[in-house]
């Protein structure tokens, strides 16, 4: 996994200054540098996330890249606009969702098309618990027949600098998506979508990260694409005291 985040070991920052100062002096590109360094210094894989905030009424926390600008969705509110359930939801259940987060990517034609971010974290010492990451992947191998989905040990690295460990599987196919033209008008269109899941047991909790973005637009996330932003998500989840 070093190479998932061997692209972020120069800062961007760092690589625009260079460019900004192609043709400069010696003296001009050395106080400009010196200016720069405290910042550069500061900044990391998880520099542009949240402070790690709880997942709705549970005792775990997670960081969430701060291009999710709104709060999560939630159906039905607010009551003068009202979240419909397909924003809110994904279109297969995901065992005791808590969290909904929704971004858009500006396309070609200056529309913007939608992505999701899903949390669930189920309490495994409450009578009866099973791990929800089995029903989850049996609802997608029924729904993506065509694309087989075969769960992973993948490991990421904490802001700490620690590894934390998961289960990652992936599917992909068609489905809805939400839109809105470059008018503001919003619509459902179909588009091949990726759908990444991540669970982790942190002690009595299973946690489940769930990314549903077209693929068109996967390498757009956050500008730096999808899969450098799931694993820094998955880094950051920790319980609360644990």
């Amino acid at each position: 996994m070093s190479g998932l985040f061997a692209k972020s070991s120069i800062p961007v920052g760092l690589i625009v200054l260079l460019a900004s100062c192609s043709g400069c002096g010696t003296g001009e590109y050395k106080s400009r540098l010196d200016a720069r360094l405290p910042q550069l210094s500061q900044e990391t894989p998880f520099s542009r996330m949240y402070a790690a905030t709880a997942i709705a009424d549970t005792p775990v926390k997670v960081r969430i890249p701060q291009f999710f600008k709104n709060s999560p969705l939630v159906e039905g509110l607010p009551a003068e606009a009202p979240v419909d359930s397909r924003r809110a939801k994904p279109p297969f259940d995901i065992d005791d969702l808590k969290l909904a987060y929704e971004d858009f990517v500006t396309d070609s034609s200056g529309g913007k098309v939608s992505y999701y971010c899903y949390l669930a974290v189920t309490d495994m010492s409450r009578p009866g618990a099973r791990d929800p990451s089995a029903a989850l992947w049996q609802r997608l191998r029924t729904m993506f027949t065509e694309t087989p989905l075969n769960p992973t040990e993948v490991q990421y690295p904490r802001p700490d600098g620690r590894g934390i460990q998961w289960k990652k599987a992936v599917t992909a196919g068609p489905q809805e998506f939400y839109y809105q033209d470059k008018n503001g008008a919003g619509s459902y269109r179909p588009e091949n979508g990726t759908i990444q899941t991540y669970c982790r047991r942190e002690g009595d909790f299973m946690v489940l990260i769930v990314w549903r973005v077209p693929q068109r637009v996967e390498k757009n996330v956050g500008n730096l694409g999808l899969d450098q932003w799931a694993g820094r998500v998955a880094g950051t989840v920790m319980v609360e005291g644990g």
